[in-house]
């Protein structure tokens, strides 16, 4: 069983990052994070790469001791577009080497070519490396989080008091009705943050930065404030029982209750299920559980916020990985069972997402070949190329080739 190619890129934004993520997007799914922050631990990925641009040395010993809170388990390589003598001839503990960037771009694609391995030999060799790796490990959230989501029991929309949409047109109901709609967008962006980040303490500064990034720290405050009020004066006009909003130490928490329902956190428990399930070895069960998370992705992560709000656009792309990496899967095992025009549609929503994707290219091909549609094969592979082409400047690999070749023979 082959996990979906997940590569983790974490640094800045700049070209560089931008250029390490188009290098690989053909091949790998790569999601950036430039803060490590609990999301890390959605994914499943293959390895880590962290990308340096200058500064101490200590700035990446201090992301690997983060990074392996929420993810123990996972090789990691040092990617710097800085290079300074003797700066990495020792690696840190847990790396597994260091390229200069742009010049090792073809080292990159190499090492985790050789990475990119099935089954228990690979998660052999990743618990290998971060078991010599010096940092301390704490017993809360990354793979535990995980773990708990895989076992947490079903739950839905009817068991709910208060249910939250934020896939496609965002939405709320409390006992089954429906609120009115919020006319402020950045209040209808906040409520959905508060209601995100229900069970967590959330820091005033957080906040500030994903909604407010380049203001003043007093312009920030007061809008900040003001939001709150808003909040606070909505739910209490619309609610019998109005959940609180607290702020304590210099951190708001929603009283939400237990009753409440997301999609988003539905969709991540459906993913990880399904995930373990796989493990398990209880593949119909997994199926099943894919099925159901793709079709809770209703669009993308509040569509209806058009501002440019930092929170809500890495939301939106970490969660579009996530159900990529979801249809891949879902793809795959449908193939397995020969359930061909379900893959095909697996496959196309993948491709609508982003259609340089050359493993649904592929799938694709196989899938119009096994229905006997040679032609519809053909044109997709020149879908293809023309996208490898135009996007990235590349062509397909061989392995395309090769099953181009199967299909004309």
């Amino acid at each position: 069983m082959l996990s979906p190619r997940i590569v983790l890129l974490i640094g800045r934004e700049g070209d560089a990052l931008k250029e390490i993520r188009r290098s690989l997007s053909p091949a790998y799914q790569v999601v950036v994070f430039e803060k490590l922050e609990k999301e890390v631990a959605w994914f499943k990925p293959m390895a880590v790469v962290i990308h340096h641009n200058g500064g101490p040395r200590q700035d990446v010993i201090n992301r690997l001791a983060r990074l392996r809170q929420f993810q123990p388990a996972v090789p990691a390589l040092i990617c710097s577009s800085c290079y300074e003598p003797g700066q990495w001839d020792t690696l840190p503990r847990g790396v597994k080497g260091w390229l200069s960037w742009p010049e090792g771009q073809a080292q990159l694609q190499a090492t985790l070519n050789r990475w990119r391995s099935p089954g228990a030999g690979l998660l052999r060799r990743l618990q290998s490396v971060w078991s010599h790796l010096a940092l301390p490990v704490k017993t809360r959230g990354g793979s535990a989080a995980a773990s708990e989501l895989a076992t947490t029991t079903d739950s839905g929309p009817g068991k709910a008091g208060l249910e939250a949409r934020f896939f496609g047109c965002w939405s709320l109901k409390a006992g089954g009705h429906c609120l009115p709609w919020m006319s402020s967008e950045m209040n209808r962006a906040m409520l959905a943050y508060m209601i995100f980040h229900h069970d967590e303490r959330i820091l005033r500064r957080k906040v500030i930065d994903g909604f407010w990034p380049d203001s003043s720290e007093d312009s920030a405050r007061n809008c900040l404030n003001v939001a709150i009020s808003s909040i606070r004066r909505y739910l209490k006009d619309n609610m019998a029982e109005a959940p609180a909003i607290h702020f304590r130490e210099n951190a708001y928490s929603a009283a939400l209750g237990p009753a409440l329902y997301t999609d988003v956190h539905e969709f991540l428990r459906l993913w990880g299920h399904a995930q373990a399930m796989e493990r398990a070895n209880r593949p119909d069960e997994a199926l099943n559980a894919y099925r159901r998370a793709g079709q809770l992705y209703k669009g993308e992560f509040l569509e209806c916020i058009t501002r440019e709000i930092s929170w809500v656009e890495s939301m939106r792309s970490k969660l579009r990985e996530v159900y990529l990496a979801v249809l891949d899967r879902l793809g795959e095992l449908l193939v397995e069972r020969e359930l061909y025009r379900e893959a095909i549609t697996a496959c196309q929503q993948m491709l609508e997402i982003d259609d340089c994707i050359e493993r649904a290219h592929n799938r694709l091909m196989a899938c119009y070949s096994a229905i006997h549609s040679r032609g519809a094969a053909l044109r997709q592979y020149h879908r293809c190329c023309k996208a490898l082409e135009s996007k990235l400047g590349a062509r397909p690999s061989r392995e395309t080739q090769e099953l181009l070749e199967e299909i004309q023979g």
